[in-house]
């Protein structure tokens, strides 16, 4: 049973409020109970928001979900809105504890500063005069993340990367440092202060790096340790002027770092780290989907470090070769790449497939699919010319029919990645006409190989979400009659969706007779 601690502790204002007012021994009952077992109970209540704890960062396999939008229309929460979530149930919960009495607040403080979210840039300037005041409550401090903003009158971006650099320099306990934005004039003083402050505490980095600044980010993954996930975002592009001095000469040794992430004009960074030592790299995130140029060397990349990878996601609009990727990484369990690569046939099929393998993978399990924007036509594929389109989708196909138990035997899943797709399906309530037949295609070929097709929420591509109104008697009896009405006795694939699909309303009837509170 799920408890609603916000109406609980509501509950316990007037009871503390009663006990208060009351004279004699019962005063203050609050304070009476050791501060440890309150400290319990409260860590106990935010339990549910313990996803914010977690090091690793999102990957592109993450699921999304769905949720109402303010128009009430479903809308995809992507795993980076999923923070904010987060974050804000958090807050809701915390703020019914410290709004409850003094004992309370003196208590919850600590669980109020633990995890620090900013999507107004003014409350870190409004933080940074706390902490500079008190510097005692930077010690709980344990996550800081700052989402995307626009610039707002009242303080210049100077001040608001002055104030940033100070939260750190609070933060001796900081272990997950997220930054959406790029932090331009202050890189250099934000991560002179990390590395100062935070150098034996700090297991996840997400920065973006100015151009200019890789001599610096060297130095600085040099200076900490016990990084576990590192996502690195590079802006600008490759000069012939860049020079990184002495950092150019050293080889580094991340002997912890767990999780990599690369985005943008990584080519610089790529260079230097083909001959670092990365002994446990298990995670490798490779998008460089922002442009079409200047690609670093991925094989030469995986070369050095594949052999232990598990999961392996490659995106960038110009086509790979997946063979020689596959065969660098024999370990590989989950593999994402671009689904409207145009990859070469395999001959040796006796219809047109695009060739994945040289030998069949032992390991992969789960394989996901960027792009994939003109298979259904929906979105993108209705503005596109027709032989763009068409283009794409053979490419979809052949791409798609390849990817099978005798390429890979222990294959699972396949999920297409892109939530963009599956918004744009959700609004045109599904593939229409020779593009629904495609979709048949591909259930057939995935049922007969017993493979799961799943978009990215995880779910069986094609069960989109559905109203509550929708489950009401009558609109299910009307919509059997249409689907009865419309099925052709000769099309079994129609008459198993159809049965499946009332299945299904009539589990989630029998499961949830009423709204879930």
């Amino acid at each position: 049973m799920k408890l609603n601690l916000t109406c609980l502790f509501e509950s316990y204002k007037g009871f503390e409020a009663q006990y208060l007012l009351s004279p004699g021994p019962n005063k203050n009952m609050a304070a009476r109970v050791p501060a440890e077992i309150w400290i319990s109970i409260f860590r106990f209540a935010v339990a549910a928001q313990s996803g914010l704890d977690i090091t690793a960062l999102p990957m592109a396999t993450s699921p999304s979900f769905w949720t109402k939008g303010f128009r009430k229309e479903w809308v995809l929460r992507t795993p980076l809105d999923d923070a904010s979530l987060l974050h804000r149930q958090r807050n809701t919960t915390l703020k019914s504890i410290v709004c409850t009495c003094r004992f309370w607040r003196q208590l919850g403080a600590e669980f109020l500063l633990e995890y620090l979210y900013f999507q107004d840039p003014a409350n870190v300037i409004r933080l940074c005069a706390v902490l500079d005041s008190d510097r005692h409550p930077g010690r709980y401090i344990r996550r800081l993340h700052i989402a995307r903003f626009h610039e707002r009158f009242g303080f210049t971006l100077e001040e608001l990367q002055m104030a940033l650099v100070s939260i750190i320099q609070h933060s001796h306990k900081l272990q997950i440092f997220i930054m959406e934005w790029p932090l331009r004039n202050a890189f250099a003083s934000a991560m002179d202060a990390l590395c100062t402050y935070s150098a034996r505490s700090l297991q996840t980095l997400h920065v973006y790096i100015p151009q200019g600044e890789l001599a610096k980010l060297i130095w600085t993954l040099d200076t900490l340790p016990c990084l576990l996930a590192v996502h690195l975002e590079f802006t600008g592009t490759r000069t012939e002027d860049s020079s990184l001095g002495a950092a150019s000469n050293i080889v580094l040794t991340l002997p912890r770092v767990h999780q990599l992430t690369l985005r943008g004009f990584a080519s610089d960074f790529v260079d230097q780290a083909v001959d670092w030592s990365l002994p446990s790299l298990r995670t490798l995130t490779l998008d460089f989907t922002t442009h079409r140029d200047d690609l670093p060397d991925i094989l030469e990349f995986l070369r050095s470090h594949g052999s232990q990878l598990t999961f392996l996601d490659v995106d960038c609009i110009p086509e790979q070769d997946v063979r020689p990727i596959l065969d660098f990484c024999p370990a590989l369990e989950t593999f994402a790449f671009n689904g409207d690569w145009r990859l070469p046939l395999d001959d040796a099929q006796p219809h047109p497939v695009s060739a994945v393998v040289h030998q069949p993978h032992p390991t992969i399990t789960t394989i996901g699919l960027h792009g994939m924007h003109y298979a259904f036509g929906v979105g993108t594929a209705l503005q596109a010319p027709f032989h763009v389109s068409a283009f794409h989708c053979d490419s979809n196909d052949f791409t798609f029919f390849a990817l099978q138990k005798h390429n890979f035997p222990k294959l699972e899943r396949i999920r297409l990645l892109s939530s963009s797709l599956l918004q744009h399906l959700e609004e045109a309530n599904g593939p229409k006409g020779d593009f629904r037949r495609r979709w048949e295609r591909w259930w057939i070929h995935c049922s007969n190989q017993e493979i799961r097709l799943e978009d990215c929420t995880g779910a069986e591509l094609g069960d989109l979400p559905v109203d509550e109104e929708d489950y009401s008697d009558t609109g299910s009896e009307a919509g059997e009659v249409e689907s009865v009405s419309e099925m052709a006795l000769d099309d079994p694939i129609a008459r198993i969706r159809a049965l499946t699909e009332r299945c299904r309303q009539m589990t989630a009837s029998l499961q949830y007779p009423y709204p879930i509170q």
